[in-house]
């Protein structure tokens, strides 16, 4: 499912020539990864993954949502796009 909104996104993204967008992608991939490692974490019940997942998810909304996306709306605002 967040594979689709990333792909919505990208597509969005891309279209309206973003600068970021390669980076963007990369951030978005390493995101898919990270949770698909958790998940094999998960079935191998990997010890202290509860907040293992709980900092990652921190950094994340910190890092990409709080930087990268506000960056991008900042982008398409700026572009005339509301």
């Amino acid at each position: 499912l967040i594979e689709h909104y990333f792909i919505k996104e990208e597509i969005y993204f891309s279209d309206l020539k973003y600068p970021n967008f390669e980076q963007h992608k990369i951030e978005h991939n390493s995101f898919i990864n990270r949770i698909i490692q958790f998940q094999k974490d998960v079935e191998n019940k990997k010890p202290d993954l509860c907040l293992e997942i709980y900092k990652y998810l921190e950094i994340w909304f910190d890092e990409h949502i709080l930087k990268y996306d506000k960056e991008a709306v900042e982008y398409l605002r700026n572009s005339g796009i509301s």
